[in-house]
Parts: structure tokens; C-alpha cells; sequence
């Protein structure tokens, strides 16, 4: 999923062989956010911010899945407003 907004271009991706804190991922990330505590994670799902300046800002999402996983009716939400 890519979202453009002003001068910023946000790629969301899949990332389901992520595994936190490892230094063996693929793919590394500025910063991790865990949105969960006590359940085990299995969303998994990489931002990517683009700046039109050049600068690339990087963060992966964790999560328990059910509501929190990305799919054909996800929607994203801009200024209140809703697409997807």
C-alpha cells in the first residue's frame, strides 16, 4: 500500500519474516513499535516515509492480527477523511 501525502510518499508492506529485535532481518528498521504486550505478534508490517528532500525514515509495526492485519478492504485514513 502506498499513500502520498504532501511531501511525503508512505510505503506499508508485508513483512511476515520479520523477527524483533534480531539482527538478522532482511530488512532493518529505524525504530520498532510493539502494539502489543501479552499476546504473541504476527502482524508484521514495515513503514517506509520518503521525503521529497531525499530523507528516508524507517519503522516496523508489530501486532496481534485479527483487526490489525492489511487486506483488499484495509482503508487508510487522511485529514478524516477515508480511502481504500
Amino acid at each position: 500500500m502506498v499513500l502520498t501525502y504532501r511531501e511525503f510518499v508512505l510505503t506499508l508492506r508485508d513483512d511476515p519474516t520479520y523477527t524483533p529485535g534480531s539482527a538478522d532481518n532482511a530488512q532493518q528498521y529505524d525504530r520498532e513499535y510493539c502494539l502489543v504486550k501479552e499476546y504473541r505478534v504476527v502482524s508484521k508490517y514495515g513503514l517506509v516515509c520518503r521525503e521529497r528532500n531525499g530523507a528516508i525514515h524507517t519503522c516496523i509495526l508489530l501486532a496481534a492480527g485479527g483487526g490489525s492485519r492489511v487486506h483488499e478492504h484495509s482503508a487508510e485514513l487522511v485529514q478524516g477523511r477515508t480511502s481504500g
